[in-house]
């Protein structure tokens, strides 16, 4: 979610040296995709984060810029000693900002809906900016017209709870290879094997995607038109590289989570307690996700398809 953020502030300063401090576990494909010269990790332990601070101090930047804003960045942040820092105007942490930008989600958007979370970091870019951010040009989707489309699924979910049912992710890809003569290939992280397996085997012609890391994912996915998926990591990934996609969504806001335009679908179930940002559902089924069909999600994915 925050590449376009970083890619708007290279754009305004193609010759500054700009440093990204991120969780160890997300630097590999921060080196791999972010617009940046170093990606700096982030120790996971107290005692090492403060020595970590001080290290930022001694760099002397002119700029630091608070994408998340959380208690824990806004503390980074104000260590860093940088003359001009940018962030959230939130209560706990605005103190820690020399410059505080309003919560671009405390008021719906123009069309009536809450703001997109990476549009809502490519503001507190803009604010940091003089004259405001232009924003760079995303990246051209590169499907041919006229072939039959590539469609990647990933069907893992990190909460029970935002999980549609493998059966349903096997009747998407039945439809897909029928009506359209797609060729479908099931994608899997660590854990999620023998799902994508019972998937790929319940449809002849259906692939297995290796295993790998976060870029090889990224990589893969570059060769795909369409991906189709609950609320998850490979979903933002999809977005940011072109892709179009349909996802399937329960306990967590499909509006914070989707971008305004482009090619990108999602469905819920209109139940009230949705979304609930629950990580497992209280509920005897897990109705939000359930009730979706796999013919609403192909109908979804033909409006994409389609010139």
């Amino acid at each position: 979610c925050s590449l376009p953020a970083l890619a708007d502030l290279r754009a305004a300063y193609p010759q500054a040296n700009i440093d990204l401090v991120m969780d160890a576990a997300w630097v590999e494909a921060a080196r791999a995709w972010a617009p940046v010269d170093r990606v700096l990790a982030l120790p996971g332990h107290a005692a090492g984060r403060v020595g970590f601070a001080f290290s930022l101090r001694r760099e002397r930047y002119d700029l630091a810029i608070d994408l998340l804003s959380t208690p824990q960045t806004a503390w980074l942040c104000w260590l860093s000693g940088a003359s001009r820092r940018v962030g959230l105007d939130l209560a706990g942490r605005a103190w820690a900002y020399s410059e505080r930008v309003t919560r671009p989600g405390s008021a719906l958007d123009g069309a009536g809906r809450p703001t997109y979370v990476g549009d809502a970091m490519r503001a507190i870019v803009a604010a940091a900016i003089p004259g405001g951010a232009r924003r760079a040009a995303p990246i051209a989707p590169a499907r041919t017209q006229g072939t039959p489309p590539r469609v990647a699924l990933a069907p893992g979910a990190t909460w029970s709870a935002k999980a549609w049912p493998a059966r349903a992710y096997a009747e998407v890809a039945r439809l897909a290879r029928e009506r359209w003569q797609a060729s479908v290939t099931v994608f899997w992280a660590p854990g999620e094997e023998a799902l994508a397996r019972e998937i790929a085997a319940a449809v002849p012609g259906t692939e297995l995607a290796p295993g790998g890391s976060i870029v090889d994912l990224g990589e893969r996915l570059r060769e795909f038109d369409l991906l189709i998926s609950g609320d998850s990591g490979a979903r933002h990934l999809a977005q940011f590289l072109g892709l179009g996609t349909v996802s399937v969504f329960g306990p967590t806001d499909p509006w914070t989570q989707t971008p305004r335009t482009g090619r990108h679908r999602f469905l819920r179930h209109p139940i009230a307690c949705a979304p609930c940002q629950r990580a497992t559902c209280a509920l005897a089924r897990n109705y939000c996700m359930s009730e979706i069909t796999a013919g609403q999600v192909v109908e979804a994915a033909e409006s994409i398809l389609r010139p």
